[in-house]
Order: C-alpha cells, then structure tokens, then sequence
C-alpha cells in the first residue's frame, strides 16, 4: 500500500470514528424543520420531545415561572419570561384541592400547585420572549385516559407538536420541546379540562446534536489537510 493511500484511510477511518451522527438522516417535517431520523435503528436526537423533567439537562436549562395570584393566575413569571394564558386559571394544590399528580420520574413530584382550566378544553400560553427549550406538565380533569396535544409555535407557524395519552388518576405527564427553531406561545387542546403544573423555559444552548463539536472539526480539518500535503507531496514525485 502506498504512503498516500495510507494517509487516505486514516483520515476516513478517523472520519468514520467522530461523526457518529451520520448515523441519522434527515427529514422535513409539515412546519418545513429539519428532522433527524434514525439509519439501521440509531436513536433520534434532534427535535424529539422531552420525555421526563429529568430527560436532557431539562430542569437545569429552564427556569420555573410563579403565577401572579394565589387564586387566578392570569400570568406567570421568571428568568426574564412572562407567560400569560389565554384564560384566567384556577390555582389548586395536590393533594387538597386538586386530587393527583404523577410521581417522579414522570413528573417533578407529586404535590405541586397546579392551574386548572375550569372547562376550557383548549388554552394559549403566550411569551413575551423566544424559548428554545421548555414546557409543562398536564393532567386532565377526568380520572380517564385523555389525549391531549401541545403545539408550539413562533407567532402562527408550527414548530414541533408533542401528542400524549395522559391518565387523570396519578398520572401528569410532561409536554416540553428542546429545539433551536424557538418558539413564542404553545396552543393545549384535549379531550377534556385539565390542569397544567410547573411552567419552564429557558434560551440558548450548545450546538444541536448530531452536529460535529468544534474539537472534531478541527480533527477532520488536520486529517484533510493532511491528504491534501500527501497529493502534493505524490505529485511532486511523479513529475521527478
């Protein structure tokens, strides 16, 4: 094997070893977003919905916002977001005046102060500032199954939409995105009333994944500018 040919499969193998996202493809979605999707089962990890408040650094990149009342919160507040619904909601405490919630890891715990509808089955929560990642937790009113859907959106276009099954006995379940579109309001509609919990947002964050990290550029740049040396260097030769 000649030295250029052995310069070339170092590069690709080296290649091949620090871009483990090629293991996804891509894919747009109905909003025109790019979405990654899996190659021979590799997992997904761009524009997934957040599963549990623990999943992705969630908790630690989003600030919870506190209602303005103890008794109708028409607005909640904190680090720097406002979000007001679209309707005056009910301020209830688990287990006393709202009677479940989920237990971690599904939820945060199981009694915080939630914000009930009171009939409304559709709410609107507006921000006064773009988020790249956050949401909240839901529970409906019914102690049945219910299917409810959160779409966030930056003014009137879809960003990602997160649909979940969602049980009214003991079982909250976290509607919440991670994705560098942004997104300024969220629109919840369900099959009943419900009640919402623990509102967080957050801005900024690293590079989305399956985008290489600045270290494994540089590496790739080394390697390629190595092979580019290496054809000089093989040109050279053959004209001597």
């Amino acid at each position: 094997m000649s030295r250029l040919s052995r310069v070339v499969l170092a590069t690709l193998t080296l290649a091949l070893l620090a871009v483990p996202a090629m293991a996804e493809g891509v894919q747009l979605n109905s909003g025109g977003r790019v979405n990654l999707i899996p190659i021979n089962g590799g997992p997904v990890s761009e524009n997934a919905p957040i599963a549990n408040p623990g999943d992705a650094t969630y908790t630690t990149r989003t600030t919870l916002l506190v209602p303005n009342s103890t008794v109708t919160a028409t607005s909640f507040t904190g680090g720097g977001f406002v979000a007001t619904p679209s309707i005056g909601l009910q301020v209830r405490q688990v287990p006393t005046s709202w009677a479940t919630w989920s237990p971690a890891p599904f939820s945060e715990g199981p009694t915080p102060q939630v914000y009930f509808t009171g009939g409304a089955t559709s709410l609107t929560l507006n921000l006064n500032q773009v988020a790249t990642i956050g949401g909240f937790e839901l529970e409906p009113n019914p102690f049945s199954t219910i299917t409810f859907t959160a779409t966030f959106r930056m003014g009137t276009t879809v960003v990602e939409t997160v649909t979940r099954a969602v049980s009214g006995s003991a079982g909250a379940r976290l509607f919440a995105i991670d994705n560098a579109a942004g997104f300024n309001n969220i629109l919840i509609t369900g099959g009943s009333d419900f009640a919402i919990a623990r509102l967080r947002f957050g801005a900024g964050g690293g590079p989305p994944p399956g985008i290489p990290e600045p270290a494994t550029m540089v590496l790739l740049g080394l390697g390629l500018t190595g092979v580019a040396g290496a054809v000089r260097r093989h040109r050279k030769a053959n004209k001597g």
